[in-house]
C-alpha cells in the first residue's frame, strides 16, 4: 500500500472486510492483491470471507517486499511508488485469464501510479484479454496531496480509463460519500 494511503488502511480494511461479507455469494471466490512499491498477494483464490478477511490484516505501507509467488515482483531500478498498473495486469493476466465465468477487479486507491515497468494500456489491454471488468473506488486522503491537489493526485484520469475501458465504473469516495 502506498505512502497516500497510509492514512486510511483502517477504513479500507473495513470496507473491504463488508464487501467481502456482503457481497461474494456462495460460489464466488476472490484473491486480495496489495500494491504499494510491490504487487503481494495476500491471499489466493477462496471462498472464504474470513480467510480474505484475514488477508487484509497483511495491508501495510510499502516496504519492498512482496509478489505474487515466492518473492518479490522483479524491478527494474531502486525503490519505485506505487505499482498500480502493474498490479491491475498481473491480476488479469496471472490469475483471470485462465478463469471461467464472471471477473471482476475492484481497486482502492487514488489512482496515482508512480514506478509501475507496464504502462495503463497494457494494464487495460490485460484486463480486456482476460475479460474482466474493472471498478474504481477512487478514495484519496485529502491531507496528504493537500486542499488543492498539491504535487501528486491526478489519478482520476487514469481510474476512469481503466474502468471505462473495461466496461467498470469509478466510484469517487471522500468524507460525505464513504467506503462504508
Amino acid at each position: 500500500m502506498s505512502r497516500s494511503q497510509e492514512n486510511l488502511i483502517g477504513i479500507e480494511q473495513n470496507a473491504a472486510s463488508q464487501f467481502f461479507s456482503q457481497v461474494l455469494r456462495k460460489k464466488d471466490e476472490a484473491f486480495l492483491i496489495s500494491f504499494g512499491e510491490e504487487s503481494e498477494l495476500l491471499q489466493d483464490y477462496t471462498g472464504s470471507p474470513r480467510l480474505l478477511q484475514e488477508g487484509l490484516k497483511g495491508l501495510r505501507v510499502s516496504s519492498g517486499v512482496g509478489g505474487l509467488g515466492p518473492g518479490p515482483v522483479p524491478t527494474a531500478g531502486g525503490p519505485r511508488g506505487t505499482v498500480l498498473y502493474d498490479a491491475v495486469y498481473l491480476a488479469a493476466s496471472e490469475k483471470l485469464r485462465t478463469e471461467v465465468g464472471r471477473k471482476v477487479i475492484v481497486v482502492i486507491t487514488d489512482g496515482v501510479d508512480e514506478g509501475s515497468r507496464l504502462s495503463i494500456n497494457q494494464a487495460v489491454e490485460a484486463a480486456q484479454k482476460a475479460d474482466a471488468v474493472i471498478y474504481s473506488i477512487d478514495y484519496q486522503d485529502p491531507h496528504f496531496y493537500g486542499p488543492f491537489g498539491g504535487f501528486g493526485g491526478g489519478g482520476e484520469i487514469a481510474l476512469r480509463k481503466m474502468s471505462d475501458e473495461t466496461g467498470g465504473h469509478v466510484y469517487k469516495v471522500d468524507r460525505r460519500v464513504t467506503l462504508e
